[in-house]
């Protein structure tokens, strides 16, 4: 493997590298990918046709030099290929999100497609179940009382986190931050606010994975 990075001289070609991760493995598995293009929806639904529940994006940027970047990230990871084939990596999102950080000139997540309701509603039930084993707290998070917590996709849309454990005020009415992440997405089952609600650039499912993740190798 070559030391060429995303800093190479060569022929630069501006786009958005992505990062898609999947429920439906055990693992932790991304896949780390490139386009020109903004047809987000024909490409996901194009990898989603092979497994069980869908990709969703855990982080898009803009850059100035996509294949060489996109290049970097392969490099960079490549000791998380392990069986993997392609651009699969046995590696937590936000591990990779952090290094793609370094080289974007615009985040450009919001602008992924969400999934279909179907789909969504798949992924909701299957991390459901997870955090029933695992339940998840602002505290554990440590996320402090008064936090502003952004919501994924709707830059507009803000709450505020009111105690340790799950409760966040919307427009002077407090909820858990699932009963508002159902009220915002207009779902007839409940939404997983843990996948919708974000701190730092993270949602909070990220953000409680990698605090553990650093927790154990400490």
């Amino acid at each position: 493997m070559d030391n060429e990075g995303a800093g190479s001289n060569s022929s630069v070609d501006p786009g958005v590298v992505y990062i898609l991760e999947n429920e439906a493995f055990a693992a932790p598995v991304v896949k780390i990918g490139k386009t020109g293009q903004q047809d987000w929806v024909a490409r996901v639904k194009q990898l989603n046709t092979a497994v069980p529940l869908p990709f969703t994006c855990a982080k898009a940027s803009r850059v100035d030099d996509m294949g060489g970047v996109e290049k970097f990230l392969h490099q960079t990871f490549f000791p998380a290929k392990r069986q993997w084939r392609g651009e699969f990596y046995e590696v937590e999102a936000w591990r990779v999100a952090q290094v793609l950080k370094l080289f974007e000139t615009e985040d450009v997540t919001n602008l992924i497609p969400v999934p279909d309701p179907e789909e969504e509603k798949a992924i909701n039930t299957t991390v459901g179940n997870k955090e029933a084993r695992a339940d998840f707290t602002f505290a554990v998070a440590c996320i402090p009382v008064g936090t502003k917590l952004g919501f994924k996709g709707r830059p507009e849309i803000e709450a505020e986190v009111v105690d340790e454990k799950t409760t966040v005020r919307y427009e002077g009415e407090t909820y858990t931050m699932s009963a508002l992440a159902t009220k915002i997405k207009q779902k007839d089952y409940v939404v997983q606010g843990i996948l919708w609600w974000t701190c730092d650039n993270e949602t909070l499912r990220q953000r409680r994975d990698r605090m553990e993740a650093e927790s154990d190798q400490q």
